[in-house]
């Protein structure tokens, strides 16, 4: 990096290096307050507008020994023309004006976000509430005694009818049972085909929650 010196008052006769910038720059702080005017030759046209931050770090420092010192990277550049910031990874030559004044400020590390920036917490899980009606979406719902097995069928409900779920039970293999109650509401009125084979009919059965739909038209869900 190309070394950079604080220039002495000059007079207006008094020579400058062709291509080199002058600059004043200040510090906005609480702490002691510091200006420097700054010389840049023209060999730090392509380097970082950072490296003016580095070297007006260095030497706040120096010359304040009993003060906090000021880290570089804390520190943030605007003009003082238009309050515009500069950005300090951009080529000095580019960002900076020959003559203008400048102000570094520093910033927190750590800044408490405002409410409109807090990041909400995620929402726990919606809990449906039971019982709840929800429409047979495959080709037929089978109620059976139990939620394991697939003998002891009880009665069938059509593709569309509606049916009131009273409990749902996740099993072992990641399936999902429910357990819905006689009463069903079948397209054109038709009664549910229903099983002899336990003579327990109407009562509640099991049937796969995966041939069931809200009726949103959402898939069920625990």
């Amino acid at each position: 990096m190309s070394e950079l010196s604080v220039s002495p008052p000059r007079s207006p006769r008094s020579p400058r290096s062709v291509g080199s910038r002058s600059v004043t720059i200040s510090l906005d702080s609480p702490k002691a307050s510091h200006t420097v005017k700054l010389s840049l030759p023209a060999s730090m046209d392509a380097e970082p507008v950072a490296r003016v931050a580095e070297h007006f770090a260095k030497s706040y420092n120096e010359a304040h020994p009993g003060e906090p010192p000021i880290k570089p990277n804390r520190l943030r550049l605007s003009s003082d023309a238009d309050r515009r910031l500069v950005d300090l990874k951009s080529p000095v030559g580019a960002a900076v004006k020959d003559g203008s004044a400048y102000t570094f400020s520093e910033q927190e590390i750590e800044q408490q976000a405002s409410p409109q920036e807090q990041t909400p917490p995620p929402l726990p899980p919606r809990e449906l509430p039971f019982p709840r009606r929800c429409r047979v979406v495959g080709r037929g719902l089978v109620l059976r005694a139990s939620p394991e097995t697939i003998a002891d069928r009880l009665a069938e409900f059509p593709f569309g009818a509606e049916v009131v779920v009273r409990e749902a039970r996740a099993l072992a293999d990641g399936s999902v049972r429910v357990r819905c109650a006689p009463e069903a509401l079948l397209p054109g009125g038709a009664a549910p085909v229903v099983y002899d084979e336990t003579g327990r009919w109407p009562c509640d059965g099991w049937a796969p929650g995966r041939v069931l739909a809200e009726l949103s038209g959402e898939p069920f869900r625990l």
